[in-house]
């Protein structure tokens, strides 16, 4: 998951009654609005807020330190009335904050990746060619959310589990969830031909990623495998895998 950041620059006007700002819709505050890239957020984060952006002051914010939307923010960090902004538009909580001279942060959740793996093989007549794949993928999506311990999990669901300080949450699984993985091996040759291979794939536990965009034309043989292994299987699933079904 990628951050974008879009920061609000505030610049000061010198202004007599706030009041007369917040009464009137036509006010047109001036700032600059850029984005930048700045990193994967935290696992926990993505899978607890079921948002698609957030507001916030400081780059990095606690839990306790986000919100919703701009007009959660100005309720909480700012004293204008209640009832002001919640008769406000959109452009005029924008107008609000920047008379506050409040600067934040707005970070939008976007995928890292397309999770995709693509293999071509065209051999050119009278040439040999061949692809071959074997792979095994499972993806549970019972989420429990954050439970006391790992028994506290039903059989199928996995969910976080509160470790120490130093090490944040860690992800735990019930005896019978089917995991959460992608292996595979790949064998793809041509003698004489054209080989491709896409490659757009990541993990959201680690932030680790792999992309490639490959193409050859003529002899080629390549020979690969991957593994990324977020949740193991349960305990049950490894041993009477079949009872699942």
């Amino acid at each position: 998951m990628r951050k974008i950041l879009a920061i609000v620059m505030a610049i000061v006007f010198v202004l007599s009654m706030a009041t007369a700002v917040y009464a009137d819709s036509d006010y047109e505050g001036q700032w600059e609005t850029h984005e930048v890239d700045s990193g994967i957020v935290d696992l926990k984060e993505g899978y607890e807020k079921d948002w698609e952006s957030y507001y916030h002051l400081v780059e990095d914010p606690d839990e306790d330190e986000i919100y919703k939307s701009l007009l959660e923010l100005l309720m909480e960090e700012t004293e204008v009335p209640e009832d002001v902004l919640l008769g406000a538009t959109e452009s005029l909580l924008k107008d609000i904050a920047h008379f506050e001279g409040i600067t934040y942060y707005k970070t939008e959740y976007e995928a890292l990746t397309e999770q995709i793996w693509a293999a071509q093989v065209e051999a050119e007549p009278g040439e040999e060619g061949m692809l071959d794949q074997e792979f095994e993928a499972a993806y549970g999506d019972t989420y429990a959310g954050i439970v006391g311990e790992k028994d506290d999990l039903a059989d199928d669901a996995w969910g976080f589990v509160d470790a120490d300080v130093d090490a944040g949450y860690e992800p735990v699984r019930g005896e019978d969830y089917v995991g959460n993985y992608f292996n595979i091996d790949q064998h793809a040759m041509t003698t004489g031909g054209t080989l491709k291979r896409f490659i757009d794939i990541s993990s959201p536990f680690d932030g680790s990623y792999l992309r490639e965009d490959f193409e050859v034309t003529g002899e080629a043989d390549v020979q690969e495998a991957f593994d990324m292994t977020n949740i193991e299987p349960g305990e049950e699933v490894e041993v009477v895998w079949h009872e699942l079904f």
